[in-house]
């Protein structure tokens, strides 16, 4: 991870979190092809998004990013950006690290997704209390941020969507949450205000809270927006109710990366 910056402030808006090849279907990925991204970027024009970072899962890209640098040509009112997402796995931090130098990425977001020996979250909701849960959870997150390979953290309270309604109380998500973002602020990283929870979330939320995005800003942490589109019609969603929120925190700008040098985009 790369904590230089650039100073310069554009303005914009900014989806820093879309997945042109998976869909959300096992077995069903798009090509990362121009067409596949022109698609995504032509949506972002439409939706007034300035700043737009395809950002594959891992596990589906091929590594080839050369079609992005064809698109941007067709593109040049969009900065457009290199990502992947990666799910956090203990124990594979230095061959990530070494990936993600030699890949080339303006990026890298770091999300949870799953727990113990890579078992997904809803496995855990079964047999464990949702205390234990969200205990495990936002400490495997901490440590995602502490191994100080990623640029971002992606959907940080990714754990709430597997539960209706909660019941967590604002001080016990705040004390939970503390040492993560002081780990976060420790190694200079960005907070992702992803607007997908809003579609998959009870009630509907964005990635993280309300409660969350506060102590972020109180922290002075940085933060960048992303939709998490896996379809070409959800690019650039809710990004302005992205903005209205951060804007009514406190915040004015929005981080961007290139060659992973972080940058800010005024809301």
């Amino acid at each position: 991870m790369s904590n230089a910056q650039n100073n310069n402030i554009d303005k914009g808006s900014v989806d820093y979190h879309t997945h042109p090849m998976y869909n959300g279907r096992p077995g069903k990925q798009r090509n990362f092809s121009v067409t596949t991204l022109r698609d995504f970027a032509g949506m972002a024009r439409k939706m007034g998004i300035t700043h737009l970072a395809f950002t594959d899962h891992r596990f589906v890209s091929n590594l080839d990013f050369t079609p992005v640098d064809s698109v941007a040509n067709f593109f040049q009112d969009i900065q457009l950006a290199k990502g992947l997402e990666y799910g956090y796995q203990p124990g594979k931090e230095q061959e990530v690290e070494e990936e993600i130098s030699n890949l080339g990425l303006d990026f890298a977001i770091g999300v949870v997704q799953s727990l113990g020996n890579d078992e997904d979250i809803k496995d855990f909701k079964q047999k464990w209390s949702i205390q234990k849960v969200y205990d495990a959870y936002f400490e495997r997150v901490r440590e995602s941020a502490a191994c100080g390979i990623f640029d971002v953290i992606g959907h940080m309270d990714f754990v709430k969507k597997f539960y209706k309604n909660p019941p967590v109380e604002d001080e016990f998500l705040r004390d939970l949450v503390r040492p993560v973002l002081e780990e976060i602020k420790k190694q200079g990283m960005v907070v992702e205000v992803n607007t997908g929870g809003l579609n998959t979330c009870t009630p509907s939320e964005m990635h993280p809270g309300e409660v969350i995005l506060k102590d972020c800003f109180e922290l002075g942490i940085p933060v960048t927006t992303g939709s998490d589109a896996h379809q070409v019609y959800r690019v650039g969603e809710y990004i302005q109710r992205a903005e209205e929120l951060l804007s009514a925190i406190g915040y004015r700008q929005v981080a961007v990366f290139s060659e992973r040098k972080m940058s800010f985009v005024e809301i």
